[in-house]
């Protein structure tokens, strides 16, 4: 039993102890009001709310029918996580009855008032995106390291890899498998995936197809449910995500605001009340997770638009890459304004400011801590290179002889030495021990 569930239970057994000698008492010990009774009544409904909280489970129940199609008997919850879970599967899995569960799911969906489209592109799109292009970025990597030829890429990828190979910013970059398993998203391909999200037809959405794909023009009110963006993602957060813990922090919002007024809420989301009492959520459970995000801020917030914190490195590497060098310190910058507590954040913003603004960027630099792995190493190679774009060798090498770690076999991104030393900002992905290599030898050279 948890530390919570053990207070409720003592909290319940009091309130029981004390009703019965009230009782005993002639409601004395209550100036006779009943009001025992009725604090027995509210503790022991909300244990029974408690206790119902913990039960719901998402995904429990469409196992159950995974053999079956989606019919009007079903739980919006569970045709929202048969949606979820179906289109976030590749396309050439049981294709048919993928297809057949999706569509028979968003039509039911449809009928309970719930647009399909807002479901498919704003309740569930950006984990769409994501997947799509993690998959994609994996397949481009693998043929790029010589594992596979493009004739191996699935026919439903294909698109997609085709997409990484026109992103100028890869073009030549020599990419490991550092890169594996991050959410690697270049800047043309991001923008082509949330156009292809806004206005692909259906069908092309359900089948991951971006080449030729049918051009549909959705109205405002098809995006979203009546309340809104975040409405929209709050009832598909709500009824398809068992834990808290994959909640947008709007999401968690909007659960407060429905536990306090769920009448007004439900209207303001614009959506049935019945459906949104086929799950219950307990404050106490909301809160915990609030807290939790506002403690651990960097892996829950939203830099830009539907760019998450895990995306950060990746994408401002790509925009440096680009040349976008003002783009991407603007949005490290509000990065850092989001959550100046980040290291990560922090550092990312240093970074970025080194072309154009070193004395901010050794400001920053300095304030970061340097006591710990791999900070340390990121602080001084950062601290080097400034000194290079300002020509100062010898104080570049001080900087850099203070690099003395285990993880000079890494892989991350830097400014190239050579370049910086001629003031151009060029960023590369190598490792720091050949990256230190490459900076004794230009600054010997230039001596």
């Amino acid at each position: 039993m948890s530390p919570q569930n053990r207070q409720e239970a003592l909290i319940i057994t009091a309130l029981e102890l004390f009703a019965g000698q009230c009782c005993e008492s002639g409601h004395a010990m209550c100036d006779h009001t009943g009001a025992c009774l009725d604090a027995l009544d509210a503790q022991a409904q909300k244990n029974a709310a408690a206790a119902c909280a913990a039960r719901f489970d998402a995904s429990g129940s469409v196992l159950s029918k995974r053999t079956e199609e989606p019919s009007s008997t079903w739980s919006t919850s569970e045709l929202l996580r048969t949606v979820l879970d179906r289109v976030l599967t590749p396309p050439n899995i049981d294709w048919l009855w993928r297809s057949i569960t999706i569509t028979s799911a968003l039509a039911r969906l449809g009928e309970r008032g719930l647009s399909p489209d807002a479901v498919l592109r704003t309740g569930f799109g950006r984990d769409l995106r994501r997947r799509i292009l993690r998959d994609a970025t994996a397949f481009w990597l693998a043929e790029r390291d010589g594992s596979l030829t493009r004739d191996d890429v699935p026919a439903f990828l294909r698109g997609w890899v085709d997409l990484l190979d026109a992103e100028p910013a890869l073009d030549g970059n020599d990419l490991t498998t550092t890169w594996t398993g991050q959410a690697v998203l270049p800047l043309s391909l991001a923008d082509s995936a949330r156009q292809w999200l806004r206005s692909a037809a259906v069908g092309h959405l359900v089948s991951w197809k971006i080449s030729d794909f049918l051009a549909v023009r959705p109205g405002p009110d098809e995006l979203v449910f009546p309340g809104g963006k975040d409405a929209t993602r709050w009832v598909c957060d709500r009824l398809a995500r068992t834990y808290l813990s994959e909640w947008s922090p709007a999401s968690l919002q909007w659960e407060l605001a429905y536990i306090r007024m769920p009448g007004k809420t439900c209207a303001r989301a614009g959506v049935d009340p019945a459906i949104l009492e086929e799950r219950v959520c307990v404050e106490d459970m909301v809160v915990e997770e609030l807290c939790h995000q506002v403690h651990t801020p960097e892996a829950h917030t939203e830099v830009d638009g539907d760019t998450m914190a895990e995306d950060l490195v990746p994408s401002l590497a790509l925009m440096l890459r680009a040349g976008q060098l003002d783009a991407a310190r603007t949005l490290a910058r509000r990065a850092y304004e989001g959550c100046p507590s980040s290291p990560q954040f922090e550092l990312a913003y240093a970074f970025c400011s080194i072309p154009t603004d070193r004395a901010e960027s050794r400001r920053v630099l300095k304030l970061l801590d340097a006591s710990a792995e791999p900070a340390r190493t990121l602080i001084f190679a950062n601290m080097a290179v400034c000194e290079l774009f300002d020509g100062h060798t010898q104080s570049a090498q001080e900087w850099a002889a203070k690099i003395s770690s285990p993880l000079v076999s890494d892989a991350v991104w830097l400014w190239d030495p050579v370049q910086a030393l001629r003031g151009g900002p060029e960023v590369n992905l190598e490792p720091i021990g050949l990256w230190l290599e490459r900076l004794h030898a230009a600054a010997d050279q230039s001596t």
